[in-house]
């Protein structure tokens, strides 16, 4: 099966520079890359998401024949192991993940090498905390379908990852607060440096901020934990 592109989505879980184990049950499981890639209601209007729907159905076709293809029961249990799922499944235990939208899980075997990522400009990205959960990528993707130990399904492999949209502009989904931005709201300390260099036997010559003493703290209180 020829790379499929998908339309625009939503990166989630990214592990793309570094291959690594996940799930639950990780014992005897090979590291490997991978995303999943969440599809708001707009992108499963789309040509893109048709010709990746397509592709899953003629993947298990050329798989498993027409004949099998044509028995509900057949059908039904290759549903059971499909790559592409309701995001209703996880809504509540996954942010951004509600009833409407689509997912697909996306891994790429350690063995072949980490999947190429590239920006708008075709620059490969090569700083992985450029990609993190909320950024929008779209992505090329092969469908396999497989048969094993009785059950039957179609998986999807990751080939490569564009960069659409991220940083600044799109909101995160891990909840991981940039450093500037926290340390920016917390507001410069100010004679507290020096105490804590003069605490420990460090002269206070090059505090990086303004020296002033700093406002003092609240009232203590007994009720407080620390």
């Amino acid at each position: 099966m020829s790379t499929i592109i998908t339309p625009p989505g939503i990166a989630c879980f990214p592990r793309l520079f570094q291959a690594s184990v996940i799930g639950k049950n990780t014992q005897g499981q090979e590291p490997n890359y991978g995303l999943v890639m969440l599809f708001p209601e707009p992108a499963l209007a789309t040509d893109a998401w048709n010709d990746l729907r397509a592709a899953v159905n003629a993947t298990a076709v050329e798989k498993f024949g027409a004949d099998k293809m044509a028995d509900k029961a057949f059908v039904s249990r290759v549903k059971e192991n499909l790559p592409v799922k309701d995001a209703g499944e996880k809504e509540g235990e996954w942010n951004g993940f509600t009833t409407g939208r689509k997912y697909i899980t996306m891994k790429r075997k350690h063995d072949f090498g980490r999947p190429q990522v590239i920006d708008t400009s075709g620059n490969e990205v090569i700083d992985d905390s450029l990609i993190f959960g909320g950024c929008v990528v779209r992505c090329g993707v092969r469908f396999y379908a497989w048969e094993h130990t009785g059950r039957v399904g179609v998986s999807c492999s990751l080939d490569m990852v564009e960069l659409l949209r991220g940083g600044s502009d799109v909101k995160r989904l891990d909840n991981k607060l940039d450093a500037k931005k926290a340390f920016k709201a917390a507001g410069k300390p100010t004679g507290e440096v020096a105490d804590v260099l003069s605490a420990m036997g460090v002269a206070p010559a090059a505090v990086p901020y303004d020296s002033a003493d700093s406002a003092d703290s609240a009232d203590d209180d007994d009720d407080d934990l620390i």
